[in-house]
C-alpha cells in the first residue's frame, strides 16, 4: 500500500483557484481510472461505477459546523 499526498501550490491565486487546480487533478485521475477500470469491471462482469461528479459543493465554515 503506498500513501499519496496530493499538495496544490500555486504562486499566486485563492482559495477557489486551489479548489479548482485539485478538481481538474481529480477529475484526470478518475477519467484515468475509469479508462482502466471499466476493462477490469467488464472483466469480473461488473460495470464501473464513477465515485464522484465535479464539481464539489463549496460551504461556508458557517454551513459545514450547521452540517455536522
Amino acid at each position: 500500500m503506498e500513501y499519496w499526498h496530493i499538495k496544490a501550490e500555486l504562486a499566486s491565486g485563492n482559495l477557489n483557484g486551489i479548489i479548482k487546480l485539485v478538481e481538474i487533478f481529480l477529475r484526470d485521475v478518475r477519467d484515468d481510472c475509469k479508462a482502466q477500470g471499466s476493462v477490469t469491471a467488464s472483466i469480473i462482469g461488473k460495470d464501473f461505477v464513477e465515485p464522484f461528479h465535479l464539481s464539489f459543493p463549496r460551504l461556508t465554515y458557517e454551513e459545514a459546523l450547521e452540517f455536522l
